[in-house]
């Protein structure tokens, strides 16, 4: 896992297709952020601004590494197209 200076945004893909490996736009998708600091924060498409469809199956959410620390993130889909995966991003103080 390679570390991120603080302050850098980090930009999640999310991409989902169907059985054929379609690209298919799930019924919803949602992204949970755990900062450092322990307060999660969940946000849906269609509700919130912060998750954006680039187009047919794909998505995107752009993380600011606003802490020192590990950031979790977890993101799911329903429906059509359902899918999940999560991981961890680590920001770190520069060096200079």
């Amino acid at each position: 896992m390679p570390d991120y200076v603080k302050g850098k945004l980090i930009r999640l893909s999310l991409a989902f297709t169907d059985a054929s490996d379609a690209a298919v736009d799930p019924t919803t998708v949602s992204v949970r952020i755990r900062p450092p600091d322990g307060v999660k924060a969940t946000y849906v498409y269609g509700v919130d601004a912060e998750l954006v469809r680039d187009g047919v199956g794909n998505y995107h959410f752009d993380l600011s590494l606003e802490q020192y620390g590990m950031y979790g993130y977890y993101a799911w889909s329903t429906g059509t197209g359902q899918a999940a995966a999560h991981g961890e991003i680590k920001s770190v103080e520069p060096v200079a």
